[in-house]
């Protein structure tokens, strides 16, 4: 059936056509290596297994296998054909693609169908939220339906989208800088290498040695099973509620009918952290609650743990370069990814004795988390106005 869309460049008329996916592009499943030939010697070529190996729409693989299997070429899509299924990226990498992803190679106008398909997110989202639905396979995806419009048409819009995606590269690289930023700064605060001075120009007092036992107790999170989860009830956090070192109430909330002790309810200022993750390296990964959402009745879950300081320096102190390689201590030599309040209690830091040092350094910090905070609502925007428009400029 043809159709038009709601937003159009003024100088074009007519009807879209319908045409499936596997018509006018050549769709390649992926393949899985064998994990003997994974590398980290740049031998044969890099492999792309699923979201893990992308970032920012643009594949960045962490391993090389000897074993090609299935491949792709610079520029072709990247589609997850595993849950969180339809998630799509572009590859700037000459790879080898496992079983969680496709490779997608329009026969014309590859920006049209890298946009369309981003659209199409979200409807892969809705087909499988609250199902069972976990992959697609070739024929879903080259069965799946596009309007296209005339070659011209196709190109402007391809042209407009680029412009709009360049934006959003732009202010994600100034997030990212400001990121780096406050990543060095931290690591010169904490090394004292960068020591401050009091109001009458003199060095303050020498630092102490602390555990974070010392400094604030460590609670392990709510367990429940699957028959608890209700549309309401008690709101579990869980780690992927942590992001970018603060607690997101945007999606996957869940909650349960069980309720958890008072002791483990979130308060103000408690720190979250995700203990126990299949990926290493989200264990660990820490954000600060503070409840701008208005919930009163939440709590994290078994996998996650709560940090509750009054030592304002506590949520940094989870943030460090030397905090990160306590991790990979704790977690090397051992296929479970999991910590123990036991064992953060007893990591050591050396923090200021002086509280009017303690108060300079948050100063500076938070400062700089307000810039990043900031600078990442104006990129969530720009995102936002780029999905809106997805919306009306395609069919």
């Amino acid at each position: 059936m043809n159709k038009t869309p709601k937003l159009r460049f003024k100088e074009f008329s007519g009807d879209w056509e319908s045409k499936k996916l596997g018509t006018i592009c050549d769709v390649t499943m992926g393949q899985s290596p064998s994990s003997s030939c994974y590398n980290e010697r740049n031998i044969g070529l890099p492999l792309i297994q699923g979201n893990a190996d992308v970032q920012g729409r643009k594949t960045a693989p962490r391993i090389y296998t000897s074993d090609i299997t299935k491949t792709c070429n610079i520029g072709d899509i990247i589609m997850s054909v595993r849950a969180p299924v339809g998630a799509i990226s572009k590859s700037i990498h000459d790879a080898c693609i496992g079983r969680g992803v496709c490779s997608i190679k329009p026969k014309q106008s590859n920006e049209f169908i890298y946009q369309f398909l981003i659209k199409y997110e979200d409807k892969w989202s809705r087909i499988s939220q609250g199902s069972t639905f976990e992959s697609v396979n070739r024929t879903d995806i080259t069965d799946t339906k596009v309007s296209i419009p005339s070659k011209e048409e196709q190109e402007k819009i391809a042209s407009f989208f680029s412009l709009i995606d360049d934006k959003i590269y732009l202010q994600g690289e100034k997030v990212e800088a400001l990121k780096d930023y406050k990543k060095g700064m931290m690591q010169k605060i904490f090394s004292r290498e960068l020591r401050f001075k009091d109001d009458d120009g003199r060095d303050y007092p020498a630092w102490e040695e602390k555990k974070l036992g010392d400094l604030g107790k460590f609670y392990r999170g709510h367990s429940y099973n699957a028959g608890d989860v209700n549309e309401d009830g008690l709101l579990v956090l869980r780690s992927n509620n942590i992001q970018d070192n603060t607690i997101t109430f945007d999606t996957d909330l869940q909650f349960v009918r069980k309720q958890c002790k008072d002791e483990i309810k979130l308060r103000e200022k408690d720190i979250v952290i995700c203990m126990a993750n299949g990926s290493r390296n989200l264990v660990g990964k820490s954000g600060e609650f503070n409840n701008s959402n208005g919930y009163n009745d939440l709590t994290v879950g078994a996998f996650c743990s709560i940090y509750r300081t009054k030592n304002p320096l506590g949520k940094y102190l989870l943030q460090i370069e030397l905090y990160y390689k306590y991790l990979d201590i704790l977690l090397s030599g051992t296929n479970i990814n999991n910590l123990k309040n036991s064992q953060l209690e007893e990591l050591q830091f050396n923090i200021p004795t002086s509280n009017e040092e303690t108060e300079k350094i948050v100063k500076i910090l938070s400062d700089i988390d307000l810039k990043i905070k900031k600078e990442q609502e104006k990129l969530y925007y720009l995102n936002e106005y780029k999905k809106g428009l997805l919306q009306h400029m395609f069919v």
